[in-house]
Formats: structure tokens, C-alpha cells, sequence
């Protein structure tokens, strides 16, 4: 390309633009050789998220994870990490504000009640969290929930199989 362009022959800006296509289509090509077709969570991954979606609210370490998943610590949060894209934390938290917002919607439920069927005992720390990922108290949501809001998708956490 640079040697076209540095040529200054007649018809330039159009062979630039073949050789730009066809730089353009082979990138695109190595992309597809490289990227994995809808990579599977390794199996002791499974298990750690089958738990975590099983027993959201309860307070689950790392350490309990990772041996759910049969690998240790460390390994287990750069795998989790790099399967779901957020740490086991943030993970669980999502799932209860997921759940949350449900409960908000679907039930007549107070709020202390949904905070705790949860997992948070202190009703100021979740309303906290649940503005802070939600974007509005959970009163207000429910406000909304009753008249136009969807069900909210939450860190785009799907159950695993």
C-alpha cells in the first residue's frame, strides 16, 4: 500500500482501495480462524455456576467455589473472569439484583422482604447497590416496573445450561 501511494501512478486511489478491501478481508479471515465457536465453560466452571446460581443468596467465597470447580483459588477467579467477563462477586451480585428486580415487579413483597430473599440483611446497603446497578431505589423501580419497564437484563448473566 505504501508503495502505491508513494507511486503516484494514474488510477492510485482505486488500487488503494483494492489493497485496503483486501487487507479488510484477511484480518477478517484470521478473526474467524482465531475466535472459538461458543466456547463451553470448562466443566468445574459449570459447577461453580450452577452453585452460584442455586444459592445466590448465600454468601459463597471463592475458596468454596473454587473448590466446587475442583481447581484452585487463583486459577478459578482468572478462569471465571475470563469466561463471564466479571469477578465471582460481581457475578453473585448481579444474579441478586436480577432476582430482586423480579421480586420487585412480580410480587407486592416488602422491601426489607426482597432485600433479604436476596441476600442482604441491611436494607441500606442494598438499596445502595441496587441504585448504584440498577439506577434507580427499588421503590421507584417498582414504581416503573408497574407501568412500563421490561424485565431488567442485568450483566447479561443467563442461567448455564
Amino acid at each position: 500500500m505504501h508503495l502505491e501511494h508513494r507511486a503516484r501512478r494514474s488510477a492510485r486511489v482505486a488500487a488503494l482501495h483494492v489493497l485496503l478491501l483486501d487487507l479488510l478481508i484477511l484480518l477478517l479471515r484470521l478473526g474467524e480462524e482465531r475466535a472459538p465457536a461458543a466456547a463451553a465453560a470448562p466443566t468445574g466452571l459449570e459447577e461453580a455456576l450452577r452453585l452460584l446460581h442455586a444459592a445466590y443468596a448465600t454468601p459463597l467465597s471463592t475458596s468454596a467455589l473454587a473448590a466446587a470447580a475442583g481447581i484452585g483459588e487463583r486459577q478459578f477467579q482468572r478462569l471465571f473472569v475470563r469466561y463471564t467477563g466479571m469477578t465471582p462477586l460481581a457475578y453473585q451480585q448481579s444474579l441478586r439484583m436480577r432476582e430482586a428486580c423480579r421480586l420487585l415487579r412480580d410480587t407486592d413483597w416488602k422491601l426489607a422482604a426482597v432485600a433479604e430473599a436476596v441476600g442482604y440483611q441491611d436494607m441500606s446497603h442494598f438499596a445502595a447497590l441496587f441504585k448504584r446497578v440498577v439506577g434507580c431505589a427499588p421503590g421507584q423501580y417498582r414504581k416503573q416496573a408497574g407501568t412500563a419497564l421490561p424485565p431488567l437484563a442485568i450483566g447479561g448473566i443467563g442461567h448455564p445450561g
